[in-house]
């Protein structure tokens, strides 16, 4: 047991920021401090967005508004250069 919790310690831990920057966007959403994804466009595509892109997890309401196609696309360009955020 101790094997799979020091595991699972391991794998989720860094999530902790994620799930903190996720609760403090949906926050600042339902107080109106900001506007949900959906009123703009892909910063690449301008198509209309449909996510919020974390720049910098320490910097929680830096976001930038993406489709899903250019968000895979940016993820997958930042994994071949060796930087996954």
């Amino acid at each position: 047991m101790t094997q799979n919790r020091s595991y699972y310690s391991k794998r989720y831990k860094p999530n902790c920021k994620k799930k903190k920057a996720g609760y403090l966007v949906l926050k600042a959403i339902k107080k109106n401090i900001f506007v949900h994804h959906s009123y703009y466009n892909c910063v690449f595509c301008d198509v209309e967005a449909q996510l919020y892109h974390h720049i910098n997890y320490n910097l929680p309401l830096l976001l930038m508004p993406m489709c899903i196609k250019c968000h895979r696309k940016l993820h997958t360009d930042l994994k071949k250069r060796g930087i996954y955020l």
